[in-house]
């Protein structure tokens, strides 16, 4: 058992985005496991008063999410470094804050003691900026889903005949949801007979307007806004395949909960979603509109094969993504700390 005290902090918790998730997946993970843990976010409003009372009162390491953000804290609150540093890099800090330019990540990498990544790419490129790889570790997100009521077609007014494409995503231009639009609008032409369920909160307010007047003229697609995590299995169990069409991720959170169902994935090709799965095995990798209404028709077309990419999805999700083996790597990585003194 590890007994000194875990301070995680989050840029955010009101909306479910990955660090929302991931931070209160590791909280109760580490608390089933006997691990005393706390989880503050930027985004309570009392949080510098609630910061300095759990600094008070004892904290053993602090474990920050997002070094963007993280570094901004810092600069407010410098007695953080009186503890033990963590960092997680989740993908965003690394692919759109300014990269290995941005002062904010500058100052983490400089004063971390340990850097956490979710998968070994990210690991070498923080490599080839100068970073210890001794003093980082790949941690692959877990993937844990509560049961949930089953949703049916009918209640969500999408036709039972279709292939339901699944776009688990916030509202940001990050997500190049209009990718995805472009590209089964193609086969929505065509005549195929598929539907496209897009769910997230609107993140960003003006892309998030741009999409929606688009797809109130699509009677192909439907918005159900943000669905609470703990009904998403529900929803998920809806689809027939999950979509990725992030122009960047850290790891591609909902689209693995879908994948863990039985769904096949078609990510795009970008860091982040890179070498998660076998191309032509539990889903497709793409790069331009053609190959995602390629991959798409191909997966519409062949139930049968698409039930196949389905199954093999779930087992790699059982195999690389387990959240024991991630609360296990989390608390090697404390103990590692704890022992440097």
């Amino acid at each position: 058992m590890f007994e000194q005290r875990i301070l995680l902090i989050t840029p955010f918790h009101k909306s479910q985005r990955g660090n929302s998730i991931t931070t209160e997946r590791i909280r109760e993970g580490l608390l089933s496991c006997g691990v005393p843990t706390e989880r503050l976010s930027l985004e309570e409003e009392n949080w510098p008063q609630r910061l300095e009372s759990l600094l008070e009162s004892g904290i053993g390491i602090v474990h920050g999410f997002n070094a963007h953000y993280f570094g901004g804290l810092l600069e407010k609150v410098p007695g953080l470094l009186a503890c033990p540093l963590v960092i997680t890099l989740t993908g965003t800090d690394i692919n759109a804050e300014g990269g290995k330019g941005s002062p904010s990540l500058a100052a983490v990498l400089g004063k971390a003691r340990h850097l956490v990544v979710f998968h070994e790419d990210f690991k070498a490129r923080l490599a080839a900026w100068g970073c210890r790889p001794s003093g980082i570790s790949v941690v692959p997100q877990g993937v844990v889903l509560s049961p949930a009521p089953a949703r049916s077609r009918k209640e969500l007014r999408i036709p039972g005949d279709t292939v339901v494409f699944l776009l688990p995503t916030g509202l940001r231009p990050v997500k190049n949801i209009e990718f995805t639009l472009d590209a089964l609008e193609d086969l929505a032409r065509e005549g195929e007979r598929i539907h496209l369920m897009i769910m997230g909160a609107v993140i960003d307010e003006a892309y998030g307007k741009s999409i929606l007047a688009r797809v109130a003229g699509l009677p192909w697609v439907t918005y159900l806004g943000e669905v609470p995590h703990a009904e998403m299995e529900g929803v998920l169990r809806v689809g027939d395949a999950v979509i990725n069409c992030s122009l960047s991720e850290g790891q591609p959170q909902a689209a693995l909960e879908a994948m863990s169902l039985g769904l096949p994935a078609v990510l795009t090709d970008v860091p982040g979603n890179s070498n998660i799965i076998s191309n032509g095995r539990e889903g497709y990798y793409v790069r331009d509109r053609r190959e995602l209404t390629s991959a798409a028709r191909v997966l519409v077309n062949d139930p049968a094969g698409r039930r196949q990419m389905g199954a093999a999805a779930a087992e790699l999700v059982r195999s690389r993504f387990s959240p024991a083996a991630e609360i296990d790597r989390h608390i090697e990585v404390y103990r590692m700390i704890a022992g440097r003194g």
